[in-house]
């Protein structure tokens, strides 16, 4: 379904709009350098394991805000390389600088979930 080589390929990044039935709304990218460019569509999986997940609809459209927010994060991290480097911030202020940022998807999915009265 969703493949890379040597980080140039396919492959899924995101998940939003959580149902009770533990799916979600995922998006296939074009990646380079597991950097997502292109979006090609949307896909709503339902988690099986901890680790496996299975195709429940493939006829979706394009989920656009799931997209943007994608790219917004890539800038931001893009943003935050810049920032460090101008302030030339090292060791425990890019630590914490980029723990920041990664941190918000993390928070963004958790609060979709407890809106979906998902655990």
């Amino acid at each position: 379904m969703a493949r890379t080589i040597n980080g140039i390929g396919t492959t899924f990044y995101g998940k939003c709009k959580f149902n009770a039935d533990h799916s979600f709304i995922t998006t296939k990218w074009v990646v380079l350098v597991f950097i997502p460019i292109i979006p090609l569509a949307s896909y709503r999986f339902i988690e099986e394991s901890s680790s496996t997940f299975e195709v429940v609809d493939s006829d979706l459209p394009l989920e656009l805000m799931q997209v943007l927010r994608i790219w917004l994060f890539v800038a931001l991290l893009g943003f935050g390389l810049t920032l460090s480097d101008k302030l030339k911030l090292g060791g425990a202020g890019l630590f914490v600088l980029f723990g920041i940022i990664c941190a918000i998807p993390f928070l963004m999915r958790l609060f979709a979930k407890r809106n979906a009265g998902i655990s």
